[in-house]
């Protein structure tokens, strides 16, 4: 029995949620760069709008990014971004490896509480179809529009009136 115990916590791994440090830059911009939305030939992929190495230094040294490490390893991240009064969830992204064990979940209620923490009645994202059940699940609700910040990154967007597959979602914090 005591064997059995101890093979179930060496699987378990702890996740952590903290705040970037300046070594998770570089793999934040990869991982980002990984999942950035490509479009060519008329077929798009990934889902993540693209941010250079230096604008990633930069947020990480604001405060904007959170990441999740397990067991000291970097395993994901997400931004909160505010815009005259608005905060937006971004860049949400984990490491394939690391995919399925709720790491999302707890990167989004941890950005959750960083942006009820600084006194946002409401949290913003734009998420694709697929995974718009994994906000739902901690609370989002899908909105019919936009608001009129994601609705500019909405125009920009080279799927904008040609296949969009993105959901504006909300939660009140």
């Amino acid at each position: 029995m005591r064997d059995s115990y101890a093979k179930n916590m060496t699987t378990t791994k702890a996740v952590q949620i903290l705040a970037a440090r300046p070594e998770h830059v570089g793999p934040i911009a990869r991982l980002i760069e990984h999942y950035r939305f490509r479009s060519s030939g008329g077929r798009a992929e990934g889902f993540l709008l693209p941010i250079e190495e230096e604008e990633v230094r930069e947020l990480v040294a604001e405060g904007r990014f959170l990441v999740a490490e397990v067991e000291g390893e970097f395993a994901g991240c997400v931004s909160l971004m505010e815009y005259d009064g608005i905060a937006e969830l971004r860049s949400l992204a984990v490491e394939e490896r690391f995919q399925r064990r709720g790491i999302a979940s707890k990167l989004i209620k941890r950005c959750q509480e960083e942006a009820r923490a600084k006194g946002y009645e409401d949290l913003h994202t734009l998420t694709q179809t697929y995974a718009a059940g994994a906000f739902e699940g901690v609370g989002f609700a899908r909105a019919t529009v936009p608001i009129p910040k994601l609705e500019k990154d909405c125009a920009i967007c080279p799927l904008h009136n040609n296949g969009c597959i993105e959901i504006p979602m909300t939660v009140q914090l």
